[in-house]
């Protein structure tokens, strides 16, 4: 989605006269630039080895998939009722893919020569996505309708990112972050329509 009637600025970077707070400014989305994904970038930009606004939303990404992983494997685990072999083998399929986009954002980072979140702790800081112990039941409804939440979320953060890789011109993760969508919009079709058999 590249956009060819954009103006293009140049820059001389060894002439350029701005002081440090200024470029601060205009890179966090000061001074007139679009400030409608300013909220993930101020979240992470301080942190070691993410440099780009499209480092950052993919980190946000897999920050939450690895908590949304574990969640979808406890559900996995104690589903119960008339719905246990559809939903077992349902949560098994999300999860697995799951897996999948959360290997392949945090490679992208790599290949960008960032440094995406690898751990537990990491991830639990950055996740909106919540889990918890599972200590009472939860219906097969609720379940589903926990994991349809937690998609939309998945879903805003991916489409926030479509934003920042477009303006950074990062087409291989915009490209990326459409497909994931895509694939989101799939599974919220399939589970609402599940919750309305």
């Amino acid at each position: 989605m590249v956009r060819d009637n954009r103006p293009r600025i140049e820059i001389d970077r060894e002439k350029e006269m701005r002081t440090k707070e200024i470029s601060q400014m205009i890179d966090e989305g000061g001074l007139g630039t679009r400030t409608f994904h300013y909220e993930i970038v101020k979240e992470n930009s301080s942190k070691k080895g993410i440099t780009s606004k499209t480092g950052v939303a993919l980190n946000k990404l897999v920050a939450n998939l690895g908590v949304f992983y574990i969640k979808l494997h406890q559900y996995h685990w104690y589903v119960t009722g008339s719905d246990f072999f559809t939903l077992h083998e349902k949560f098994e399929e999300l999860y697995n893919d799951v897996s999948a986009h959360f290997d392949a954002f945090a490679e992208r980072m790599i290949a960008k020569g960032e440094k995406p979140s690898s751990t537990l702790q990491e991830f639990l800081e950055h996740a909106v996505i919540e889990e918890k112990p599972y200590h009472d039941p939860i219906s097969s409804e609720q379940m589903v309708g926990n994991i349809i939440s937690d998609y939309e979320k998945l879903k805003r953060i991916a489409k926030a990112g479509i934003t920042v890789a477009e303006e950074e011109g990062d087409n291989i993760t915009e490209d990326m972050l459409i497909g994931y969508v895509e694939q989101i919009d799939l599974h919220l079709w399939m589970l609402r329509a599940f919750l309305n058999k």
